[in-house]
């Protein structure tokens, strides 16, 4: 480890620099649409989001959005309907509430300026390079220590992820789950440990409490089983031995989104998530304003090389 101590120096430099040079670029005016919705939840505090205690029941959500579906009209009224019962899942827009968690502690704290709210992702921002920089020594062992500062600092400089950073948004916790489970996962495949397979598990529990988008990181999973099937089988050739590890590993993301989010399982709210997405895709069409090649562009374009 010791060898590393210049690299993680270095690292710290440019999380220093990442920090002066783009903290003062937070926005400080006023909350609107998405971001006031997300910090009203958030600033009811750690419990609120935890409890649910003025969700609506699953069943009453599934028959106000049929009769949304049915007539578009009714959107205004709809809308007035949920904020008037007080449900903090519509104002989180029935994402899960990991990042409403984080902002009640910044709320806690006595954090009252728009910019210190918004500027507050990049503490995550930069953990999660931090978990970049020490998973690729980790998982990467034979390449030389300065290929995992470089990956650091390609994230720590990605204009993507800083505006995310910089706003009130839950994709800058799922960003730093996404690489939290994924580099469980690489450990997993490369040794084949079972802990490694229940912290990949647990981890994506946490994303799913996150945001909906975390179903990719089940593909993702999905298809480095199907690769690595061969070396799976051979360390558990029973399929009784393979099925008890699966088992085993579903039930700790199961117990986990339950510790996470309690109502997010046994109240069926992780489903409320899944259908408004459905919803806004299918019915209003408006989960993204772009075409995907127009969106790869610009991910190419915003990448730091």
């Amino acid at each position: 480890m010791w060898p590393k101590v210049p690299y993680v120096a270095a690292a710290l430099l440019l999380y220093a620099l990442a920090l002066i040079l783009y903290f003062p670029m937070a926005p400080d005016h006023p909350y609107a649409y998405d971001e006031a919705d997300y910090m009203w939840a958030g600033k009811q505090g750690f419990w609120a989001n935890y409890a649910e205690g003025s969700a609506l029941s699953f069943p009453e959500f599934v028959r106000k959005g049929l009769e949304l579906s049915r007539d578009s009209s009714k959107r205004s009224s709809f809308s007035q309907f949920i904020r008037s019962t007080g449900d903090i899942g519509m104002y989180r827009h029935y994402h899960g509430p990991t990042y409403a968690y984080w902002l009640a502690l910044l709320h806690d704290l006595g954090v009252t300026r728009e910019n210190v709210f918004r500027g507050s992702g990049l503490l995550i921002h930069l953990t999660t390079a931090t978990m970049i920089l020490f998973g690729f020594w980790a998982a990467f062992p034979a390449l030389p220590p300065i290929a995992g500062l470089i990956a650091c600092a390609l994230f720590v400089f990605n204009r993507t992820a800083l505006v995310a950073a910089l706003g009130i948004t839950q994709h800058v916790v799922f960003t730093l789950l996404c690489v939290t489970t994924l580099f469980a996962a690489a450990f997993f495949f490369r040794t084949l440990q079972p802990r490694w397979l229940y912290a990949t598990m647990a981890s994506l529990a946490v994303a799913f409490c996150t945001v909906e988008t975390s179903a990719l990181l089940v593909a993702a999973l999905a298809l480095a089983l199907v690769i690595e099937h061969r070396r799976v089988r051979a360390r558990w050739p029973g399929i009784r031995d393979l099925a008890g590890l699966l088992l085993r590993g579903v039930g700790v993301f199961v117990l986990t989104m339950v510790i996470c989010w309690p109502k997010g399982v046994l109240q069926l709210g992780i489903a409320k998530g899944f259908l408004t997405l459905a919803y806004i895709s299918i019915y209003r069409k408006t989960f993204s304003p772009f075409g995907i090649l127009y969106l790869w562009q610009a991910k190419f374009e915003a990448s730091p090389w």
